[in-house]
């Protein structure tokens, strides 16, 4: 397919300083304002090939291309199969650890699904189902009763079932790592699977009530957990036993923002699951207990004169010669992924996170705990030194989850320098992603980090290019602004695929894509470059309507869009 473009000025973004902006704000540009009689300018611009896998290509800017090389290296270090009279199959979270952990599981299950086949997703997941526990389950490691629908924090080789008892985030986990497989494979017919004489969707509204009984506080309506950092496992001072399982006479129960926005966006898949099932009762049910924690978060943890959330609350009285409240907790980033937050909270979370990244003198985001905890405040070497793993380390596991909020809800100038910063990063030491590192970028841990591979997929291909596919609907937004680039996404598991050619001046924007997705039509939002104004839009020949909607930072042009392939023609106002 090729196209000829007259003009191959490429327009300088005018870097500008990060504001607070206000809701997001449309303008509708009404029909009678665009130009008749008009042709759109010749373009030449060539998609890239289809192929059978997600590529990309961004010319000036290789060290971006370059990651998907260490992704892909990355997830085949961490590949696992293995038979329990049932297939199983994932990825470790690094090779040092022979067992599908869930809270990795979760985080990169997206990414993988445009680079693996269902059987990669499914069937660990699959795994996780036929060992939720029952009345009867007892754990491996300790002979603890958990109770039916809890979840156990991993799936190995040996068959052995076991919960980390400190958190409580594995169940949320389990259930959006459930949504992916619904969403790009499995849908409803999977969801009425049995697994051991029990349907999935069954499995999963179990899984988050036991949440709601075992884990909820009854003063707060708050879901709680023992003092950790925030999404940390380790307890601040075990005096016996596993410090990743509680000790009734040493818990401390805390209430962590990254708890409650995991569990509201389990609440709400749930409802969404449900509701495609025609159990409407029970769907109405989950989005009356995800709206009802969204409001006793806000509540307990919103901190209005600070402008993020605290990192959690103590429920059990516990006095600290520090201002815990204070420190800028990576999981506000977990929070606006999760949808937990609106626009305003958006602006000032960004802002926080972006400070406290300067403050600590990190190269780049992903400063999980800023300012960390005192020297010696946790017992366990790892976490004792500030600015060590979870103690305000930086891991691209949380990096990730941060560039998606800042791409997704209106910053994309700030997810692409925090990207750069990335890649960077990763081409000082090609085919390794490590597990977290020191503030000067020491690789601590592993180096074959696979939840950050699958997260960093999903922020190139979903955050940067603006691709989500799934069995449902396809969502286009294109975020490269003045950067030309390609991309080829192919998701496996519904053989679905998008490839597009973006090519940007400072007359003309110009956008080649091809898809295979069921709908007619489909919503298309393309990121304007800063100062480029719209005045005409064509799809192939004919002239089209659109509107412009700012959020944030970021002025998207909205048209709608046709399934197959097309091009699209945006002509600026003339000086």
């Amino acid at each position: 397919m090729r196209f000829w473009i007259l003009d191959f000025r490429f327009w300088i973004v005018i870097l500008t300083l990060l504001c607070l902006p206000s809701a997001c704000t449309r303008t509708v540009v009404p029909q009678s304002t665009i130009p008749t009689g008009t042709e759109p300018p010749a373009v030449e611009i060539i998609l890239p090939p289809l192929g059978k896998t997600t590529t990309w290509d961004l010319p000036a800017f290789t060290n971006i291309n370059n990651m998907r090389n260490t992704i892909i290296k990355v997830l085949q270090a961490n590949e696992l199969e293995f038979d329990l009279g049932y297939p199983v199959q994932g990825f470790k979270p690094d090779p040092v650890y022979p067992r599908l952990f869930i809270r990795d599981t979760s985080t990169l299950m997206m990414g993988a699904s445009y680079l693996y086949p269902t059987e990669r997703l499914k069937w660990g997941i699959e795994g996780f189902l036929r060992q939720q526990y029952t009345e009867t389950t007892v754990s491996s490691e300790d002979g603890w009763s958990a109770g039916v629908g809890a979840i156990s924090a991993t799936v190995g080789p040996d068959g052995k079932i076991d919960k980390a008892t400190t958190v409580s985030d594995e169940e949320t986990h389990f259930i959006h790592a459930a949504f992916v497989v619904y969403q790009v494979n499995g849908g409803v017919d999977w969801l009425k699977s049995k697994i051991n004489g029990v349907a999935v969707i069954n499995r999963l509204n179990s899984a988050g009530n036991w949440l709601l009984t075992h884990r909820r506080d009854e003063t707060t309506r708050l879901i709680k957990r023992d003092h950790t950092t925030d999404w940390g496992d380790v307890r601040f001072q075990p005096t016996e036993g596993n410090p990743t399982d509680i000790v009734q006479k040493d818990v401390v129960w805390t209430a962590s923002i990254y708890d409650q926005a995991l569990a509201y966006r389990a609440w709400r898949e749930l409802a969404e699951m449900n509701r495609t099932m025609g159990n409407e009762t029970t769907a109405q049910s989950w989005d009356v207990e995800a709206e009802k924690l969204h409001q006793a978060t806000n509540t307990h943890l919103w901190q209005p004169e600070r402008g993020f959330y605290r990192t959690h609350l103590h429920l059990t009285p516990l006095q600290h010669n520090f201002d815990e409240d204070a420190m800028v907790s990576i999981a506000n980033a977990v929070a606006i992924v999760c949808g937990l937050t609106n626009s305003s909270q958006n602006a000032r979370i960004i802002v926080a996170l972006k400070e406290s990244q300067w403050a600590a003198g990190a190269y780049k985001a992903g400063v999980v705990l800023y300012p960390p905890y005192p020297q010696g405040f946790f017992v366990m070497p790892t976490l004792a030194r500030p600015g060590a793993y979870q103690n305000g380390g930086i891991w691209d596991w949380w990096g990730g989850w941060q560039l998606l909020a800042e791409f997704e809800d209106g910053y994309s100038e700030l997810g692409r320098d925090h990207l750069l910063q990335t890649a960077n990063d990763w081409d000082m030491h090609p085919d390794q992603i490590f597990e977290w590192q020191e503030l000067n970028l020491t690789g601590q841990g592993g180096d074959q980090y696979a939840g950050a591979a699958g997260i960093y997929t999903q922020v190139v291909v979903e955050g940067l290019y603006g691709v989500r596919l799934s069995r449902f609907g396809l969502t286009l937004s294109p975020r490269l602004g003045d950067w030309s680039g390609n991309i080829t996404v192919h998701q496996p598991p519904s053989g679905l695929y998008l490839r597009y050619a973006y090519q940007p001046s400072a007359d003309y924007l110009a956008l080649a894509y091809d898809t295979n997705t069921p709908e007619s039509n489909f919503p298309l939002h393309l990121l304007l470059p800063y100062d480029f104004k719209p005045a005409q839009v064509w799809l192939d020949k004919d002239s089209q309507d659109w509107n412009q909607v700012t959020l944030g930072q970021d002025t998207y042009l909205n048209v709608s869009v046709p399934s197959g392939q097309h091009l699209l023609v945006v002509k600026a106002v003339t000086p």
